[in-house]
């Protein structure tokens, strides 16, 4: 997972105990997907949507305010959340941030 980042399509298998020991542990860079149940269909719009808009803007990297932006809108557009947990150059050396229909463009510290 060195210099990688993890984007989960399992309904609410990003959680704190996954995401955690992956930024500690390695050298991954974030790891990311839905908080809840959704539908299949939302799931693969969003997923398609996503790298289509990801690689338009860069296609040999993502940059995290980038992910968060664009994800972040998607998650709005089609009323799902999802859990979103980044490196940090700060201790705790992570931040956890929830995207959807509410997100706040200011991370939440710890999740």
């Amino acid at each position: 997972m060195d210099d990688r980042r993890l984007f989960v399509s399992a309904c609410k298998g990003v959680k704190k105990g996954l995401a955690i020991p992956l930024l500690r542990n390695t050298n991954c860079f974030s790891v990311i997907g839905p908080r809840h149940d959704i539908f299949f269909s939302d799931s693969a719009a969003i997923w398609a949507s996503f790298y289509s808009l990801m690689f338009k803007s860069d296609e040999q990297k993502m940059k995290s305010h980038d992910i968060r932006e664009r994800l972040g809108a998607l998650c709005q557009l089609f009323g799902v959340y999802f859990n979103s947990y980044f490196t940090s150059a700060e201790p705790p050396y992570w931040h956890y941030r929830r995207l959807g229909p509410d997100t706040v463009s200011l991370p939440v510290r710890g999740g």
